[in-house]
């Protein structure tokens, strides 16, 4: 390994030639290059990958998902060597080591939703961190409108979650749990006669140490299709948090996604609104694993490069502007 590569904005005031050079960074990264050159991929023109080029290529031929939630992508699609060298590059990249804080004290913890398990483990991982000496203004958790699927919903009993059959339920739940918010309000209740992809709802309470806390459900700024990550974030920061230039804010996800969720940060929030952003992964060590957890594969770790250079892409286009 040559050194680990970190995503754009990490811990930092946006600065526009430094993102430039962090882009830069992941197009000339050794790792990235060698990867792709093994799956047939384009070429480095003066040791940089060009990254409309590589953005176009790795859509085709590293995004396995076909519109399914990421649990049920064909672990099998990449095995043996190939998928050895993948884990490698991977780990290179930032998608595998967990990384502390590099603040004791943020303005808002973020934790984002996602499956089940994440939901539930998020919450409880950013619950440790503040346990044991970081401290925050306040906590959010930031879901969409999404229905569990079925593997989830087999996942309720493990978990001993009730009732739940959305992502934003569970993230409820996650909160009772592991923050004490019990006295959740509605402030922007959900609306069941909006459109699913358009729906929101805002509720807040406090936690057991008397923190403010909230539970976001971000509409989609796209009606034909559900809410992705920049949506949440630009909702979130719009309309509920109302960021500012001196904040800090602490993003808590799962360490593979931890380079494309950050860079989607840095654009949607960084750069318009001038706070510090800094991500960070959940630490299996600290959080309940019930429920066999995840075990990412090769296929796995593809699928979030190419977000990743979706994402580093869209930074791009941004910095132009």
């Amino acid at each position: 390994m040559t050194g680990l590569v970190r995503p754009p904005g990490m811990g930092v005031r946006p600065d526009r030639d430094a993102l430039t050079a962090a882009i830069a960074d992941w197009l000339t990264a050794e790792a990235l290059i060698d990867l792709v050159r093994a799956f047939g991929g384009p070429l480095p023109s003066q040791g940089r990958l060009e990254l409309d080029e590589l953005r176009t290529w790795s859509a085709e031929h590293w995004d396995f998902r076909a519109q399914k939630e990421r649990n049920l992508v064909d672990p099998e699609t990449v095995t043996g060597e190939l998928e050895a060298r993948v884990i490698d590059a991977a780990t290179e990249l930032g998608l595998v080591e967990l990384a502390k804080p590099c603040f004791d004290s943020y303005d808002h913890v973020l934790m984002l939703g996602g499956l089940v398990r994440a939901c539930l483990w998020r919450p409880q991982f950013a619950a440790h961190l503040l346990a044991t000496g970081t401290r925050a203004g306040q906590v959010t958790a930031l879901s969409g409108f999404r229905a569990l699927n079925q593997a989830e919903l087999e996942l309720l009993d493990v978990f001993d979650l009730e009732g739940a059959a959305e992502e934003h339920e569970v993230m409820a739940q996650a909160l009772a749990r592991h923050f004490g918010v019990t006295d959740l309000v509605d402030v922007l209740p959900l609306d069941e006669r909006v459109e699913p992809n358009l729906r929101c709802r805002v509720a807040t309470g406090h936690t057991t140490t008397g923190l403010a806390a909230s539970l976001v459900v971000a509409p989609s700024r796209d009606a034909a299709r559900r809410a992705n990550t920049p949506d949440s974030y630009a909702y979130w920061a719009e309309h509920v948090a109302h960021i500012t230039t001196e904040q800090r804010v602490l993003m808590v996800t799962s360490a593979i996604y931890v380079p494309f969720q950050h860079t989607d940060a840095i654009r949607t929030l960084a750069i318009p609104y001038g706070c510090v952003v800094d991500t960070v992964g959940i630490d299996m060590d600290y959080v309940d694993d019930r429920g066999e957890p995840q075990v990412f594969r090769g296929v796995n770790y593809l699928q979030e490069l190419n977000s990743m250079i979706r994402s580093l892409y869209a930074l791009e286009e941004a910095l132009r502007q």
